[in-house]
């Protein structure tokens, strides 16, 4: 399949020209700064996403702005340097607080002291996470559940050991908590429960899918056979289809797991994915670098893709032009190309909703 070649070509493309990750690490380096890092957590980053984009309208977001602008000025005279290396503000404040609110919702902002970046513009999720979980000031509880969200074997065993008999129960008891499902499969593991794999991977799997944890995934993915690896990435690609239909956008790690199970698909399941899901394919295709692949695949799809697939890949294009680090005009190219391609009759009924989108 072509398509699959270009997912295999694009994933692993540099994701930013040198100019472009110079201005990037000059903006991480400075969010870990404590004062702007303050700044950042208090702004009100919501659940909901369309609220989420709301977040740069509040006064503490104009607080982020104006220390970020002072801390550059000392560092940096040039005003159209400075405004590049602002453009990548947001997109970096947001993965910060989206970080927070996903992997350590419970942790005093106070231990949170340092986000460790990949040269793709990502959180390193383990790597960033290792110093709070060695942490011994944080309740063994917390980092228990914070070891558990990116599967460190050897901090997870370790943690255990120091945790009370209180709260070892109230893990195995626990089922309201989103972590729940998870934390039962890596309490089992280290107290070597029987059948550990047959009782508890489809809920660990589960949950870790709809929180999005990738390094979970992957892990519970390393250690199943290869026949049960296949069964697990359809019904993963099965539910991140389900999970775009409703939302209308996957968060990056959320598209890095759709990556990551396509590739442990069998040929006739990819087949299908291209076959019967343009949403989906088109999310995989719009991370990459190479946009052109979108349109391409978008031009073939037209005659049988549905104006709800149409109207969600417009809807993920505005989303990741607010929430991402990648170039705006180069999004707006993108949304008017698209929009310039569809059939006329779709394109006037999404068009009647455009006014509430601020693109």
């Amino acid at each position: 399949m072509m398509h699959k070649s270009i997912l295999e070509l694009t994933r692993n493309l540099p994701r930013f020209s040198l100019h472009e990750m110079s201005s990037f690490r000059i903006i991480t380096s400075l969010c870990n700064k404590r004062q702007l890092l303050d700044l950042i957590f208090k702004c009100n980053f919501q659940k909901h996403l369309p609220l989420r984009l709301s977040t740069r309208k509040g006064k503490e977001w104009e607080a982020v702005e104006a220390m970020a602008n002072e801390l550059i000025s000392e560092i940096c005279n040039s005003v159209l340097l400075k405004k590049r290396i602002l453009e990548f503000l947001w997109p970096v404040s947001y993965r910060i607080m989206l970080w927070k609110s996903i992997y350590a919702p419970s942790i005093n902002n106070t231990f949170l002291q340092h986000f460790y970046w990949t040269d793709r513009g990502r959180i390193d999720n383990a790597k960033t996470a290792r110093p709070i979980i060695g942490n011994k000031n944080i309740p063994a509880r917390k980092r228990f559940v914070l070891a558990c969200s990116v599967c460190l074997s050897e901090e997870i065993h370790e943690i255990w050991r120091e945790m009370s008999n209180e709260d070892k129960a109230n893990i195995y008891a626990e089922h309201r908590d989103k972590f729940s499902s998870l934390l039962h499969f890596w309490a089992h593991t280290v107290e070597g429960s029987d059948n550990v794999l047959e009782q508890h991977m489809d809920g660990a799997l589960k949950c870790s899918l709809e929180i999005g944890l990738l390094e979970a995934v992957k892990y519970l993915f390393g250690i199943s056979t290869e026949d049960a690896k296949r069964n697990m990435a359809s019904s993963c690609m099965h539910e991140l289809i389900r999970k775009l239909s409703q939302e209308e956008f996957l968060e990056e790690d959320e598209n890095d797991i759709g990556y990551f199970v396509f590739f442990e698909m069998t040929d006739y399941c990819q087949e299908d994915v291209f076959n019967f899901s343009s949403a989906m394919v088109l999310s995989l295709l719009l991370h990459s670098s190479e946009h052109k692949h979108c349109l391409n695949f978008l031009a073939e799809r037209l005659q049988f893709a549905s104006e709800n697939d149409i109207n969600v890949f417009l809807q993920m294009i505005f989303n990741t032009y607010h929430l991402e680090a990648d170039n705006g005009d180069d999004r707006r190219r993108l949304f008017i190309e698209v929009l310039q391609m569809i059939p006329t009759e779709i394109r006037k009924s999404i068009t009647n909703t455009l006014w509430e989108w601020n693109f």
